[in-house]
C-alpha cells in the first residue's frame, strides 16, 4: 500500500462519531464483564493458596523468620538483604503462581476471542494447561519472574517501568 492510497482511504473515510464509539465499547465491556470477573476470581483462588503455602514453607525451613527486618531501627543494608534473600527464597512460588496467572489469562482471551466471532463453544479458562501449551506457559512465567527479579534488584525503580512491557505476556 502506497502513501497515495493511504492518503486517499483516509481522505474518503466516513467521519467517527464520539457517542458511536463510546456506545460500542459499552457494549462489548456488557457482552464480556462476566469472563472478566471470573478471570479475577480464579486467579485469585488459585493463586493465594500458593503464596500462603510458599510462606508457610519457608517459614518451617527457616529461610524466613517474622522479626528479621523491623521498620524501628531502618537500616538499609538490612532491609536490601531482607528484600534480596525473599526475593529469591520465593521465586520457585513466584514462577508457580505466574504460570497460573498467564494460563487463565490465556484462556480468558480465548474465550472473548470466540465470543467476539460468535463461536459457542463451551468456556474453558484452563484450555491452555494442557500439556501441549503447559510448557510454554512455564517457560513464559521463568522469563517474566526473571525480568521481575531483575528489575526489582536495580533498586525497585526499574520494575515501575518493567510492569507495563511484563503486563503484554
Amino acid at each position: 500500500m502506497t502513501l497515495q492510497e493511504i492518503h486517499t482511504k483516509i481522505a474518503n473515510a466516513k467521519e467517527l462519531d464520539f457517542g458511536t464509539v463510546l456506545n460500542d465499547c459499552l457494549e462489548l465491556y456488557k457482552k464480556f464483564w462476566v469472563q472478566g470477573l471470573l478471570t479475577i476470581l480464579i486467579i485469585a483462588i488459585l493463586t493465594i493458596p500458593v503464596a500462603l503455602i510458599s510462606q508457610f514453607l519457608l517459614g518451617i525451613f527457616g529461610l524466613i523468620t517474622p522479626n528479621e527486618f523491623n521498620f524501628r531501627d531502618f537500616d538499609i543494608d538490612s532491609f536490601s538483604n531482607f528484600y534480596g534473600f525473599n526475593l529469591f527464597y520465593n521465586l520457585p512460588f513466584t514462577i508457580i503462581s505466574t504460570s497460573i496467572q498467564i494460563g487463565v489469562l490465556a484462556g480468558f482471551y480465548r474465550i472473548i476471542k470466540l465470543k467476539d466471532i460468535d463461536n459457542l463453544t463451551k468456556e474453558d479458562y484452563f484450555y491452555f494447561f494442557k500439556q501441549e501449551y503447559l510448557g510454554k506457559i512455564v517457560l513464559l512465567a521463568v522469563v517474566y519472574s526473571a525480568i521481575s527479579v531483575v528489575a526489582q534488584l536495580l533498586c525497585f525503580i526499574p520494575f515501575i517501568y518493567a510492569i507495563v512491557p511484563l503486563m503484554y505476556f
